[in-house]
């Protein structure tokens, strides 16, 4: 288990219920960030970056992290990161806009007058970093024995701890590389090439990440065209079960007022249609012969009904006649 400083400076910004708290409490905070309501943006930064922190490199041994806002006077950076070959110097920052040129150099500075620290982290955790905003991460070296990791929206990414566990365990190939027989360049040249090809691999990741949010919103934007189809073919098919449910109710009225069921006498569907037509003259154009011939179907029990030849002949219908005798004109 990483030995893990968590150190609270004196801060009279910090609220008062956080001063307090039990081991689990305190641990809950850590890892679930406290809420920043008193305006101090450092109190939500430091969590935040602190809790990426030590979720990325718990399991390394003698992993240590300190707050330097504890050490009165230290003036250099937020944290220092202590790993077993090497401690790396950290700035982190929160803003709405990109971190700029005067940022970059006050990490070098403080990297350079700091005799523990090889490397120097600035990070970003929203924003990029001007001039090194070319992919999640880039190297800038000072000196043989200074370089300095620029980390683009580390709290934005999709992985923000595997991303700084890879750049931990880059950081400790360029460490073990230095620090091999000065004599030996050649691994220092294999590993600027490693640098380009992790920067093109970087930015072919990129380049993927845009190209999959277009599909997806591709993907989203037929799926809407496709849910106004369906709304509109739902839409379409109340309309049409409602003219069939008047059309239907009309049919079944006239029936039962004009026609009895009676053994033995049977009629033709054809002829009760011509008396339908002449009855309802307003649904003439609306009810075709086929349409009245399929609505008998659903009140007529099937074993009543002889089917015509063709779909255009007439049923023959047994045991109903009409309840008042009527021409077969």
């Amino acid at each position: 288990m990483p030995n893990i400083i968590l150190s609270i400076p004196e801060n009279k910004n910090i609220p008062n219920e956080y001063l307090n708290l039990s081991p689990e409490e305190n641990y809950n905070i850590f890892i679930n960030g406290i809420e920043n309501k008193h305006g101090n943006n450092k109190i939500k930064k430091d969590i935040n970056f602190r809790t990426l922190a030590i979720q990325a490199f718990r399991d390394l041994p003698e992993f240590e992290i300190i707050d330097l806002y504890s050490v009165q006077g230290h003036g250099q950076g937020d944290f220092q990161l202590k790993f077993k070959e090497f401690s790396v110097l950290v700035d982190a920052k929160v803003y709405s806009n990109n971190v700029n040129c005067k940022l970059r150099e006050k990490i070098k500075q403080e990297t350079i007058t700091n005799e523990y620290c090889f490397f120097g982290w600035l990070v970003s955790m929203e924003t990029y970093i001007d001039k090194y905003d070319k992919s999640s991460f880039m190297f800038e070296w000072l000196s043989e024995k200074k370089c300095i990791t620029y980390i683009n929206a580390l709290a934005t990414h999709e992985e923000p701890i595997e991303l700084l566990r890879s750049i931990y365990f880059t950081c400790k190939t360029i460490y073990n590389i230095t620090h091999v027989d000065a004599t030996d360049i050649t691994e220092l040249h294999k590993l600027k090439e490693n640098e380009k090809k992790i920067l093109d691999i970087s930015q072919k990741m990129m380049q993927n990440i845009v190209e999959r949010d277009e599909i997806l919103n591709k993907l989203k934007e037929n799926s809407h065209k496709n849910d106004e189809i369906v709304r509109s073919l739902l839409t379409k098919n109340k309309e049409t079960d409602e003219i069939m449910d008047k059309k239907y109710t009309r049919i079944l009225d006239w029936w039962n007022f004009h026609i009895i069921n009676e053994e033995g006498h049977f009629m033709r569907s054809s002829n009760i249609w011509t008396h339908f037509k002449r009855d309802n003259p307003d649904l003439i154009g609306e009810i075709e012969a086929n349409e009245f011939k399929n609505i008998i179907y659903t009140f007529i029990s099937p074993d009543r009904i002889i089917k015509p030849r063709n779909k255009f002949g007439a049923l023959e219908i047994k045991n109903i006649r009409w309840k008042i005798e009527k021409d077969n004109k």
